[in-house]
């Protein structure tokens, strides 16, 4: 099994990302995919969005819900290991993600105010996983633990029901998304 957490081939950094900035947005970004993908769940029949949209050229994404439901059970049941990155984020609850670069507060304020949330990322990242997978990583996951994950989903499809369209992104996700559209000549 290949380990998710090892440096590219050729890479002078010795696994440690050169940008911790990047790493950082880059980390929280595939945590809120995971949790909008578990707060608006793919109709039945249709695969979840991916990669294809932007920047992807789709070839590394199966076609069609068969094909996409027979890779994800392969790479949960074949590929997927526990491993640092793993390790990293189940410490969410007891350690903060560091601060990012440039912090102009002590370590400490960056704690107090970054551990409420990550602990909540933590949460919604071990809901989204298989049960197969919670078994492997040795989490535990009760029925108390889902029932205050439903409640967070439903709490956050009301907000994202309430909350003007424009607002629902950040504006630099915007920016993107409107210099993406015109790059496709939408």
């Amino acid at each position: 099994m290949r380990r998710l957490d090892s440096p590219p081939p050729g890479s002078a950094t010795g696994g440690r990302h050169p940008r911790p900035l990047v790493s950082h947005l880059a980390l929280r970004g595939r945590l809120a995919r995971r949790v909008h993908q578990q707060v608006h769940p793919a109709p039945p029949g249709r695969a979840p969005r991916g990669g294809r949209g932007r920047r992807g050229t789709g070839r590394h994404l199966p076609d069609g819900p068969a094909a996409f439901r027979a890779y994800f059970d392969g790479m949960v049941e074949d590929r997927l290991e526990r491993n640092a990155t793993v390790d990293q984020l189940m410490r969410l609850d007891r350690e903060p993600l560091p601060p990012p670069p440039f912090w102009p507060l002590p370590r400490a304020a960056w704690t107090g105010l970054a551990l409420p949330p990550t602990r909540l990322l933590r949460a919604t990242g071990i809901a989204s996983l298989p049960p197969v997978l919670r078994a492997r990583f040795g989490l535990r996951w009760s029925r108390s633990d889902q029932r205050r994950f439903e409640v967070f989903a439903r709490g956050a499809r009301l907000a994202h029901a309430a909350t003007p369209a424009p607002l629902r992104v950040s504006p630099v996700a915007a920016r993107a998304l409107r210099s993406d559209g015109r790059a496709r000549g939408g």
